[in-house]
């Protein structure tokens, strides 16, 4: 009976195949069902991770009529990508060495393009979402900047919209700087629904030889959305990337994201924050992988807990044989408002070399009661003073972020932690 009920499953996603390069997307879909299909509890990194809803549930791709207009905020921004349910509302702009377009169903060649995200990956990067994203994937960005190049900001802002039925969105997207570039880049996923929706995005940033990518990923999705990204950096030589990731989602999501130091001297720093009131969820899983010698990965993630809401960190540093000279730290930091809110913390290392310099720690606190005190003596109320400590808290992660609009939207979500039910409770 099992078996009889996983074909049926996996003929139902076949039948959901986009009609573009049929054969090679149903051997995607194919492959993730024969590998085992969704991921359960029983898997060591999908443990926290709940994914039941969305294996119970019959999904069908979500039609762009049901996507909406975007918000005015992103009109802030001078070079931007503008996605509604997979459809560009802007166009293709080249400019001064940048390159910023998005594909569709119908642009075989655009799509093409996207389909190189997987070239170069590595064995330790796959990910089973990925492929079923390989599968069903219907456009997304494609960022290039030339060599020499500076430029930023840039914004790709997918917005998905209420089917009035079960929609996921398979969105798959490009980044690459050449050597000698600098680029900065705003990744927003937003959107709400009172269907069940799921959102599956997948980004690749290439980052050439002493280029320096700084990379913003923000999660506003609510209502009855699920969102499981992926982000996948891939350093050369003397590269640098700053990468940070806002979940300001008012549902359950789940955002992995992979750093491979590929060359000598390449350096990463993968930042999070994650602002959950209510019954928000939030799972963090990285991976910085040294692959080269004389290479440097840095890693904060923090989560703010109120209400019920949950979160999950799980961060690995891989050391790989001859990586010496490997400088790695990772922290997780998590502040509870309320005694139902939860985390799960799991920082790990592995390391295969010598003469390696490598850290990892996790902290579950509450706010100081010592600090409360002394901001209290000084004449400030309980909801001011519990502010301030929150704010100086998120502020180790908002304030590296050197766009004022996502500053903004950081602010909007840490305002939402104050409306709380259990704010200052």
């Amino acid at each position: 009976m099992v078996g009889a009920a996983t074909a049926t499953v996996e003929a139902h996603y076949l039948d959901q195949v986009p009609p573009e390069d049929t054969d090679r997307r149903n051997a995607a879909v194919r492959q993730f069902f024969a590998a085992g299909g969704f991921p359960t509890a029983a898997l060591e990194d999908w443990r926290h991770s709940d994914l039941d809803g969305l294996k119970r549930t019959a999904w069908r791709r979500l039609d762009p009529e049901h996507a909406g207009q975007p918000p005015g905020w992103t009109g802030d921004f001078e070079r931007r990508v503008l996605l509604s349910g997979g459809v560009p509302l802007t166009a293709d702009t080249w400019e001064g060495g940048l390159a910023i377009g998005a594909a569709q169903l119908g642009d075989a060649h655009r799509l093409a393009a996207l389909d190189e995200l997987g070239v170069g990956m590595t064995a330790s990067v796959r990910h089973p979402l990925e492929t079923l994203n390989a599968g069903f994937f219907d456009g997304g960005f494609r960022v290039r900047l030339e060599g020499g190049v500076e430029a930023g900001p840039v914004l790709l802002y997918s917005l998905r919209g209420d089917a009035g039925e079960p929609a996921m969105r398979h969105p798959r997207s490009l980044i690459e700087l050449a050597a000698h570039s600098r680029l900065t880049v705003i990744e927003v996923h937003d959107g709400d629904s009172a269907t069940p929706g799921w959102t599956n995005p997948s980004t690749l940033c290439r980052v050439g030889e002493h280029a320096e990518l700084r990379y913003i990923r923000v999660e506003l999705e609510t209502g009855n959305v699920a969102h499981t990204g992926r982000v996948t950096f891939r350093l050369e030589r003397n590269a640098r990337v700053h990468s940070t990731v806002l979940s300001l989602t008012g549902g359950k999501s789940r955002t992995d994201t992979a750093a491979i130091l590929n060359a000598e001297g390449a350096e990463v720093e993968l930042d999070g924050l994650f602002l959950g009131v209510e019954q928000a969820k939030a799972d963090q899983h990285t991976l910085a992988i040294h692959a080269a010698r004389h290479t440097t990965s840095r890693q904060l993630f923090k989560n703010v807990l109120s209400d019920e809401a949950s979160a999950v960190f799980d961060g690995k540093v891989v050391v790989a044989p001859g990586a010496i000279g490997t400088d790695a730290s990772q922290a997780n930091r998590n502040l509870l408002l309320s005694r139902k809110a939860q985390v799960h913390t799991r920082p790990r290392l592995e390391i295969n070399a010598d003469d390696v310099k490598c850290a990892h720690g996790a902290a579950i606190g509450k706010l100081d009661e010592d600090a409360l005190f002394y901001l209290r003596s000084r004449g400030l109320g309980r909801m001011d003073s519990h502010e301030i400590l929150v704010r100086g808290f998120a502020g180790e992660v908002v304030e590296k972020i050197p766009v004022e609009a996502v500053r903004a939207l950081a602010a909007a979500g840490l305002q939402r932690v104050r409306e709380s039910e259990s704010f200052a409770a």
